[in-house]
């Protein structure tokens, strides 16, 4: 970039990204067809199908909280909760934090940054693997469950977040600092690998509700999260001294309430489908009911 100037990444971007599109076209559809009910909705007046579409979606939303009887669940999205702030921190307050402090520019931010811990993205991406491999292979030594496998991973990404967040807010030099960061990155599978273990607790046929919730969790992170990282970041900055790593103490704190979180978690009592069985008979019940009308 500093050598060709931005528009070459950009245009990088513009022909990959018709790519990633297509790809997802080839992704095949695991829900059961359901009734075709175009000539159903074609009889019923405009009022009617926004009648309908508001009663549906009300359902669905009910049929949604459903899961939420799940403590394990709930204390699982504490992590889904403070995944907004996590990733503000290592973004925009990122780059205001190493401006500020350390006397580079957002150019030289971005460009000294970004190839490395892509780079070292691209690791985790590949060595993440060969350890789920390592610690599920019958004739390992660990011999974990899946879950059992994901649960620990989440919980160590989790781990390198406290501690890489810790460092950053008491790293007084940029050398430092990076290491930190470099700690942290090895948590950035974090979120993945905790979604991965909550589908452990629902049917497989309620995996889109479950994201669906997770999504409206982190929306409700995002609200809170972000304005309260600002703040730790201006009142840093006006005090000074350890003060000014307020920021990264902030995420260390949230990171380790996950972490916490996280060992209050039990394990399904029915493998991939441990759902309460009340919640369980209702949303089959609730399913069979739509279908029929």
């Amino acid at each position: 970039m500093e050598t060709v100037g931005p528009w070459v990444p950009i245009a990088l971007v513009l022909l990959i990204t018709p790519f990633v599109f297509a790809i997802l076209l080839f992704i095949p559809e695991t829900l059961s067809d359901k009734p075709d009910s175009s000539t159903e909705n074609e009889r019923l007046s405009m009022l009617g199908a926004a009648r309908k579409n508001i009663g549906d979606a009300v359902r669905e939303l009910a049929v949604s909280l459903k899961l939420l009887k799940n403590p394990s669940l709930l204390l699982l999205l504490l992590n889904v909760f403070v995944q907004p702030a996590l990733f503000a921190a290592y973004t925009t307050t990122l780059t205001l934090y190493v401006s500020k402090y350390f006397g580079w520019t957002f150019a030289q931010t971005s460009y000294r940054l970004s190839p490395p811990f892509s780079l070292l993205h691209l690791i985790i991406l590949v060595v993440l693997p060969h350890v789920s491999n390592a610690l599920t292979s019958p004739s390992g030594h660990f011999k974990l469950t899946s879950f059992s496998k994901d649960l620990l991973l989440t919980r160590a990404s989790l781990l390198f977040m406290v501690l890489g967040a810790i460092l950053n807010g008491l790293s007084w030099e940029i050398s430092l600092f990076i290491v930190g960061l470099a700690i942290g990155a090895l948590g950035s599978a974090n979120g993945p690998l905790c979604r991965a273990v909550m589908t452990r607790y629902v049917d497989a046929s309620q995996t889109s509700r479950l994201y669906s919730l997770v999504n409206v969790v982190e929306t409700s992170g995002s609200l809170i999260g972000g304005p309260v990282l600002a703040w730790c970041f201006n009142f840093g900055l006006a005090k000074r001294g350890l003060w000014r790593g307020l920021p990264w103490f902030y995420v260390a704190a949230l990171a380790l309430v996950a972490l916490a979180s996280s060992f209050l978690v039990q394990q399904p009592q029915q493998g991939a489908a441990d759902f309460d069985d009340n919640v369980h008979e209702d949303v089959r019940r609730q399913l069979t009911e739509e279908q029929e009308r």
